[in-house]
């Protein structure tokens, strides 16, 4: 048995962290995203994930917004 997320972080610099999640991105069963972690997770490698938001907007140009569903009342 082994461990299915590896997080790595330096507490003193908020973009020195470094993960993998063997679940995919979701974790959901059956997604197209579960288990595409697998082959880095296996091979010992970890994504960069970096904290402060200046840092975040130069590594990841992708972005969503998530907002709350409304319901008429």
């Amino acid at each position: 048995m082994s461990s299915s997320a590896r997080h790595i972080s330096d507490l003193g610099d908020m973009d020195s962290n470094w993960f993998v999640l063997v679940g995919g991105r979701d974790g959901v069963a059956g997604s197209e995203c579960f288990m595409d972690q697998w082959p880095p997770w296996r091979q010992g490698e970890m994504m960069h994930i970096p904290l402060r938001p200046e840092s975040v907007r130069a590594a990841f140009k992708h972005h969503s917004r998530v907002t709350p569903e409304t319901s008429a009342g």
